[in-house]
């Protein structure tokens, strides 16, 4: 009896505990992207910010929208802090900006939204030289109140051997 009324119980939840439907996509935060260099022999540092995306349509229409891969103006606060000695010194914000010359490919494509900032406001005469200088790059999203950061040392002038 025992056997028959777990193999019973066994069918009923089976029944009703399955289902056929499989959610692929979950609307979860984005995540946010960086891509950039400082390099101190170029006039202009150009920083990329974007963010991942779900979407219910297909990935090749979902990538083909402005808006899933970048955020809005309003929505960040970018800005570097530099550090000399492990010292703030200054902060700079990050400038939004426009680059119009991109790669056609899968993803939106008709320009590459970065953000900038000169090079001479940022590193001083010859201050390349020294290895005791630092930025640290916040992003600020202002819609979620999260912080992104990244942290590289000015790396000086070297010659290979």
């Amino acid at each position: 009896m025992i056997i028959k009324k777990s193999i019973l119980l066994f069918i009923v939840l089976i029944l009703v505990g399955c289902s056929e439907k499989l959610d692929v996509v979950e609307n979860n935060d984005p995540i946010t992207v960086v891509y950039g260099i400082i390099d101190y022999t170029q006039n202009k540092q150009y920083i990329r910010i974007s963010k991942t995306f779900t979407g219910e349509k297909g990935v090749y229409d979902e990538a083909k929208s402005k808006n899933n891969i970048y955020y809005k103006d309003e929505e960040l606060n970018v800005y570097l802090e530099k550090y000399v000695d492990n010292y703030l010194v200054a902060t700079y914000n990050l400038k939004r900006d426009t680059i119009y010359e991109k790669l056609s490919g899968l993803f939106y494509n008709e320009m590459d939204i970065v953000y900038s900032i000169n090079t001479s406001d940022i590193i001083y005469k010859q201050e390349y030289l020294y290895s005791n200088v630092e930025f640290k790059l916040v992003i600020h999203d202002k819609v979620r109140d999260v912080y992104v950061t990244a942290n590289t040392p000015l790396i000086g002038f070297f010659k290979p051997d």
